[in-house]
């Protein structure tokens, strides 16, 4: 079926449009899926407590490294897990100085421990974007974290 010749008049202009039937169908077909997607695409609360709670996972990993910055990892990782955030900074910052193996695993979870007590939104940023910048393990999830943020942001203004 063709809608060959609609005529639009008013007053002294005129013009014809010739239409394929099957082309306006898959039009509106396609602005009704970009209306239905808009309307039930999930919009999710980028708050602080909303991103440790979606990135935070118990650590896991093989032991290397020295005995004393391990130690100190797993005990800031417990304190974490026993919701001891100010404890499990404070170890954490001594594993950031050691600079050995487990350096990066500490500065992720530090950044999380500051996302959990509301810390400054510069030093959590810092953070982030240092993790960014080292292009580690925990870059990808750092960069979802920027983007979260930067979305609450614009909610926000």
């Amino acid at each position: 079926m063709n809608i060959n010749n609609l005529k639009i008049a008013g007053g002294e202009q005129q013009f014809i449009l010739q239409v394929s039937f099957k082309y306006l169908c898959i039009t509106s077909l396609l602005i009704c899926f970009g209306v239905a997607a808009y309307f039930f695409y999930p919009k999710e609360k980028f708050t602080n407590e909303a991103l440790f709670a979606k990135y935070y996972e118990e650590p896991n990993f093989p032991t290397r490294g020295s005995n004393a910055e391990v130690g100190l990892f797993y005990k800031a990782a417990y304190a974490m897990k026993e919701h001891n955030y100010q404890e499990a900074m404070k170890d954490f910052r001594l594993v950031l100085n050691e600079c050995g193996f487990m350096h990066d695993h500490a500065q992720w979870y530090m950044m999380l421990c500051l996302l959990k007590t509301n810390s400054s939104e510069e030093t959590i940023d810092a953070y982030l974007c240092d993790i960014i910048r080292k292009r580690g393990q925990y870059s990808s999830r750092a960069t979802k974290i920027l983007y979260c943020k930067s979305k609450q942001k614009e909610e926000n203004d």
